[in-house]
C-alpha cells in the first residue's frame, strides 16, 4: 500500500468523522488536532494492523492500546508549567487564565478574543494535545519533504527559493498557556524558520539573525530581481541568508485582537524585549539573557528604570523608521 493511497485515506477518514475519537480523546478536523495521533506514521501503523483501508476497521486499531500507547505517545509526553507567582508582575490578563472561572467581560468590544479563558488544565489530557501536536509536526514534515524531494527530481531545486515558517507559536503548558492567545512569550512570537535555495543559501548553518514575516515579501521580490515597493515595510533579508550578514538589529510584533483593548506591540532585540499596551499603565520588559524564560517581568522594576527608557525611545524610533513611504519625493517642498 503506498504513501499516496494511505494518505488519501487518512484524510477521507477525518472528513467523514468530523468528531473522531481515539483512545478517549476526542479530535475534530479542521482543529488543532485534525484527528491525527501521532500523525502519519501512526496513520500507516493502524493501516498494516488493520489490513485494510476501511474506516472501521483502521479506528479500531488506531484504538488498539498497542499502538495508543506505544513510542511517542502521551506518557512520554512532559508539558510545561508556570512558575509559582510569575503572573504576579504581568499584566491583569495574564493572571485571570489561572483562575478557573476568569471574568475576561472587560476586554471584549465586537468579537470573542483567543485566548482569553481559563487556561487551567487536566495535565494527562494535555499530554495528549502535546502527543497530537508532535504528529502533526511529523506529518508536515513528511508531506513538505515530498515537496522538496520533487524539486530535485524535476531539476528545479536551484531556482527555487523554499521557505519553512508559520504565523506563530503554540503553549503547551509554558507559562501555565495553553494553544494561543495575546500572550507575547518567545514560544508565541519566535517561529520556526529555515531557507533553503540550494548553491545561494549555505546548507547546514544555523544564524541568530533577526527575522520579521513582513521581511519575507520584500526578499521574494529581491530574489526574483524586482522592485521592492515603498509601501512594504519589511527589509531584503538576502544578506543573511546568503551572506551571514544580519540586516536586522530588531524586530515589532504586533497583536491587534480588538480595536484598543487589545492591542499591543512587541519591540525585540538579541538580548531584551519590550511590550506597551495602548491602554492602561501595565507593560512587559524581560531580559533574554538573564531571564531566558521570561518568568521576572521587570516593567514595574525601579532598577530597570533607566533602561526602560532606553528601550521605549528605540522602540518609538523603530516604529518611525518602519513607516513606509509609498512614493518617491520628488519635490523640494
Amino acid at each position: 500500500m503506498d504513501r499516496d493511497t494511505t494518505d488519501r485515506a487518512w484524510f477521507t477518514t477525518l472528513v467523514g468523522n468530523p468528531e473522531l475519537r481515539v483512545g478517549g480523546a476526542k479530535f475534530t478536523a479542521g482543529s488543532a488536532a485534525t484527528g491525527m495521533y501521532r500523525g502519519l506514521k501512526l496513520w500507516e501503523a493502524a493501516v498494516k494492523e488493520a489490513g485494510t483501508l476501511d474506516q472501521a476497521a483502521v479506528i479500531r486499531a488506531l484504538d488498539h492500546a498497542k499502538i495508543a500507547q506505544g513510542p511517542g505517545g502521551p506518557a512520554e509526553m512532559v508539558p510545561g508549567h508556570a512558575s509559582p507567582e510569575e503572573h504576579a508582575r504581568n499584566p491583569l490578563h495574564f493572571r485571570l487564565t489561572q483562575e478557573k472561572k476568569p471574568d475576561f467581560s472587560a476586554y471584549y468590544e465586537d468579537q470573542g478574543i483567543h485566548g482569553f479563558h481559563s487556561h487551567l488544565h487536566d495535565e494527562e489530557e494535555l499530554k495528549k494535545n502535546i502527543a497530537i501536536y508532535y504528529g502533526m509536526i511529523s506529518l508536515m514534515d513528511s508531506q513538505i519533504g515530498r515537496i522538496l524531494e520533487a524539486l530535485d527530481r524535476l531539476g528545479v531545486a536551484g531556482e527555487t527559493l523554499v521557505v519553512f515558517t508559520t504565523d506563530h507559536g503554540h503553549f503547551l503548558g509554558q507559562h501555565g498557556l495553553i494553544a494561543k492567545g495575546a500572550f507575547h512569550y518567545e514560544d508565541m512570537i519566535r517561529v520556526p524558520f529555515i531557507v533553503r535555495w540550494p548553491g545561494k543559501a549555505p546548507a547546514g548553518e544555523v544564524s541568530q539573525a533577526l527575522q520579521s514575516l513582513v521581511d519575507l515579501a520584500p526578499t521574494f521580490l529581491a530574489a526574483a530581481g524586482r522592485e521592492i515597493p515603498g509601501v512594504m515595510t519589511g527589509v531584503n533579508q538576502l544578506p543573511a541568508w546568503c551572506e551571514g550578514r544580519p540586516v536586522r538589529d530588531h524586530a515589532i510584533v504586533e497583536n491587534r485582537h480588538t480595536f484598543k483593548n487589545v492591542h499591543h506591540r512587541t519591540y525585540v532585540e538579541d538580548r531584551y524585549k519590550i511590550t506597551v499596551y495602548r491602554q492602561g499603565e501595565d507593560g512587559e520588559l524581560f531580559d533574554l539573557v538573564e531571564d531566558p524564560s521570561e518568568i521576572n517581568n521587570l516593567w514595574h522594576d525601579p532598577q530597570a528604570a533607566e533602561l526602560k527608557c532606553r528601550l521605549l525611545q528605540r522602540f518609538l524610533q523603530a516604529t518611525l523608521a518602519a513607516e513606509p513611504t509609498r512614493m518617491p519625493r520628488i519635490a523640494g517642498a
